[in-house]
């Protein structure tokens, strides 16, 4: 680790565009941060080689980290190349209270984590079996990425793909996901989101939210989703806020999606809950607003293609459908002859 912290010393204090390459190679690296800010204006680590994470759980434990990497308060950045990044997640699956619900949950560590970060780019990457959310993207300012792919196994818990929190201006585009849990998530404080030609599969699908967990408020604002293919996802395209939360989500746009035996294709769910006791009824809630799907077709494999459940006191406004073609299928197994797909629509407009 030494040497990884030595050249990345080197790299930051150098007054000239510095490059950081990790040859070819498997490289066991304990948690690690790389912090800005630096005087070099460009930083390119180029990463040949297989970056492994440690097992135990004691590492996390003991320092209480939410990251395996971490780049923190850097500005022209760019992190590249074909090399991957095993996240080691199966024993701290084992050990999910999603998979053992008598085990106490917590937070698991990212695999890659950029944190308050500006004009960075991220590309041609290989990322595997994080222990939770593969990429996250936190506090940032000017982010690109591109050519990544992302893999864990269906059933692994809480290993999202991309996870965007509180960042501005981010495009993420030529992606392919396919994890436990959504390929591609945008969080509060998330603003000028575009995400583009996204293959995503297994996994939740591409989702806003969660926001407003423990009445907290949450604001998402110019959030644009298209050319995305979706393959035996639980989800389609999801928005999802907990009840008791405050706070606006607004202007998000869905198009050119096409999508193939996936699970409640478009749902709003303003009474999102996954955890077994049921939440408490609260009147407050995130609005959400302006939310326009286009060009979305395929095949569902719920009956409810479309679900809008929208509270009565904070309903959904302006919510608008325009050429949505999806068919039911039997889990994919074969046509329900007969029988259309539905949509269910509670409190939108």
């Amino acid at each position: 680790m030494q040497a990884f912290s030595g050249a990345w010393n080197a790299a930051c204090t150098s007054g000239n565009p510095s490059v950081v390459y990790i040859p070819k190679g498997e490289y066991f690296l304990n948690p690690i941060s790389f912090k800005g800010p630096c005087k070099a204006q460009e930083i390119t680590v180029h990463v040949a080689g297989n970056l492994i994470a440690p097992r135990e759980h004691s590492l996390w434990n003991k320092q209480a980290l939410d990251h395996w990497l971490r780049f923190r308060d850097v500005k022209g950045l760019t992190v590249e190349g074909w090399g991957s990044l095993d996240g080691s997640g199966k024993h701290w699956w084992d050990g999910s209270c999603t998979i053992n619900t008598t085990n106490p949950c917590r937070k698991g560590p990212s695999s890659l984590q950029f944190s308050k970060c500006t004009d960075i780019t991220l590309r041609n990457m290989n990322l595997t079996n994080s222990k939770q959310v593969h990429v996250n993207f936190e506090f940032c300012n000017g982010v690109k990425a591109h050519g990544l792919n992302i893999s864990a196994p269906h059933d692994s818990p809480n290993t999202d793909g991309i996870h965007i929190h509180q960042s501005k201006n981010v495009v993420i585009q030529n992606i392919t996901v396919g994890t436990g849990d959504d390929c591609i998530s945008v969080g509060h404080g998330s603003f000028n989101i575009h995400i583009q030609h996204i293959t995503c599969g297994p996994g939740h699908g591409i989702s806003v939210g969660s926001l407003g967990g423990n009445n907290q408020e949450a604001f998402v604002r110019n959030v644009t989703v298209s050319d995305v293919s979706l393959f035996n996802t639980d989800n389609g395209l999801r928005i999802k806020t907990w009840q008791g939360g405050k706070g606006v989500a607004t202007r998000l746009n869905f198009s050119n999606v096409e999508m193939r035996n996936v699970k409640n294709p478009i749902l709003i769910d303003q009474y999102y809950c996954p955890q077994s006791s049921q939440c408490p009824n609260q009147t407050n809630a995130v609005q959400i607003s302006k939310v326009s799907y286009n060009n979305i077709n395929g095949t569902s494999a719920t009956r409810a293609a479309v679900q809008f459940s929208c509270t009565g006191s904070v309903p959904c406004l302006d919510i608008s459908l325009h050429n949505v073609h999806l068919i039911y299928v039997n889990g994919g197994h074969e046509d329900i002859k007969g029988v259309n797909a539905v949509s269910t629509c509670y409190n939108a407009q």
